[in-house]
């Protein structure tokens, strides 16, 4: 099936049509014919030929624009057996752990990203946005050993290249990351006014504990239920109630300093579906918390988490001041998304 057929057949009870979105299926496709063809012409001659670089795609725009959905819909009906799908700071995560490796090696990056490259022909990164000064200075060496070694690199951001860690630390080591991103990427940016997760979002009030009591046990009938605390990375997280797959938190544990995205991948690979209680109002002063609640919401999201959450507040209202507003209006985007599916 072609990108094209994907997207209509998965469209077509959801979206109203959209050309911005159907240039860009057209972009993906032209990327799709060249990898398939490239992977052909690899598997002719496996040693004779190099693998040539297929220029790949930064596709960015406000949030629920579709710009995940379209890279999923790439992905999806690219009928080819090694590529990879990520989110980009889990990327950086298993970046840095293979780095921790490598001990010894001189240049451990180059093998990391050769090993890559003999799985994949082509990497698709959600939400390509630099904050940490460590990545930001690996990025350039990263993304230039990935062209040398013929990965093609998929990426959806809010934000133009060169908007890319703007205000960070050392940001003139970080400059020929952009540059190569311009160069071996095509860059679009999808001008789409409607949040599209936002046109089926149900307005009813938020779950009250009572229901989510109500979630719970209809969810968990026949099944054991402990409060035995989770041991992730030597340390212990408490919980209200859990079952084998299924867990439920409070905020203030779940969501506190100490915790890191480390501990959010762990529980999405393990509890595909997650209560969590008494989400608050998140003040302009507390940085680290909204960073945080980003960070695990975007987890849960892409790990396409069952999520079910109570707040005593409008969910517009969790975060209403601060500098990380536009970070998270995505967030909330999400948020809007869960709730809707068990708005029914």
């Amino acid at each position: 099936m072609t990108i094209t057929n994907y997207y209509l057949s998965h469209t077509l009870n959801n979206f109203v049509e959209d050309q911005a979105q159907l240039d860009v299926v057209e972009k993906l496709q032209c990327i799709q014919n060249g990898l398939i063809q490239e992977q052909k012409l690899r598997n002719i001659f496996p040693i004779l030929r190099k693998r040539k670089y297929v220029p790949g795609l930064y596709l960015w725009g406000h949030v629920g624009s579709g710009k995940t959905f379209l890279m999923d819909c790439f992905y999806q009906s690219l009928p080819l057996t090694n590529k990879m799908r990520m989110h980009f700071f889990q990327f950086m995560q298993f970046i840095h752990v293979e780095l921790n490796n490598y001990p010894h090696q001189s240049d451990p990056l180059a093998l990391i990203v050769k090993q890559l490259a003999k799985k994949n022909i082509v990497l698709c990164l959600d939400e390509f946005l630099v904050k940490d000064i460590v990545d930001a200075m690996l990025l350039a060496r990263l993304l230039k050993l990935m062209i040398k070694e013929g990965i093609c690199l998929i990426t959806t951001a809010n934000i133009p290249p060169d908007e890319l860690y703007k205000r960070g630390l050392q940001r003139q080591q970080f400059l020929p990351a952009i540059d190569l991103l311009k160069k071996h990427t095509e860059v679009i940016h999808i001008k789409v006014a409607q949040d599209y997760r936002t046109l089926t979002a149900s307005h009813t009030v938020q779950l009250t504990e009572s229901k989510m009591e109500q979630a719970f046990s209809i969810l968990t009938q026949g099944k054991s239920i402990s409060n035995t605390s989770l041991i992730i990375n030597h340390h212990s997280i408490f919980v209200k109630k859990r079952t084998e797959d299924i867990v439920w938190f409070d905020f203030r544990e779940i969501c506190c300093i100490g915790r890191t995205p480390a501990d959010y991948l762990f529980i999405a690979k393990n509890f595909p579906m997650i209560f969590i209680s008494d989400i608050p109002a998140i003040s302009s002063e507390q940085r680290n918390l909204i960073r945080l609640f980003i960070s695990m919401i975007d987890v849960f999201y892409d790990a396409n988490i069952n999520l079910f959450f109570s707040t005593p507040i409008p969910l517009a209202d969790i975060y209403v001041e601060g500098d990380m507003q536009f970070e998270f209006k995505r967030t909330l985007s999400r948020l809007i998304h869960f709730r809707h599916q068990h708005s029914n």
